[in-house]
């Protein structure tokens, strides 16, 4: 998928994660733009560790976690995607800022940031067609 200029900031930092998170010494390849670390890599031990995350997207670029490919959570991240593109440059902003004001009002900054709700959205629509 090329950048567009829209995408592009959003895109760079995507591209920088995986060089900066060992390349393709770290990461296996599952469809394009989307990455699961090997485990043991750099790319594991960053989304285990520092991140706790099964899956983070930049741009237009997903790295899920060792074992943390799957359908569900594939559909999530296509969501933060599309609300990328809407944002284009901001996004990351937006995003912060979202966790942010979930996090002064008492609530989590991750589950209760309003981009999550909308990206679990997309999961529970694939479990009620199930």
């Amino acid at each position: 998928m090329a950048s567009k200029p829209w995408m592009f900031v959003n895109d760079t930092v995507g591209k920088a994660f995986y060089k900066l998170l060992g390349g393709k010494k770290s990461w296996r390849p599952i469809r394009e733009n989307e990455f699961e670390a090997l485990k043991g890599s750099k790319g594991n031990k960053f989304l285990n560790k520092k991140l706790k995350v099964r899956a983070i997207t930049l741009g237009s670029y997903v790295f899920y976690n060792y074992g943390g490919f799957d359908e569900e959570t594939s559909l999530h991240e296509q969501e933060h995607i599309e609300q990328a593109k809407t944002f284009g440059p901001i996004w990351f902003l937006i995003y912060g800022s979202a966790s942010l004001i979930a996090f002064l009002s008492g609530k989590d900054y991750y589950e209760d940031n309003f981009f999550e709700k909308e990206a679990r959205k997309k999961e529970d629509n694939t479990n009620e067609s199930v």
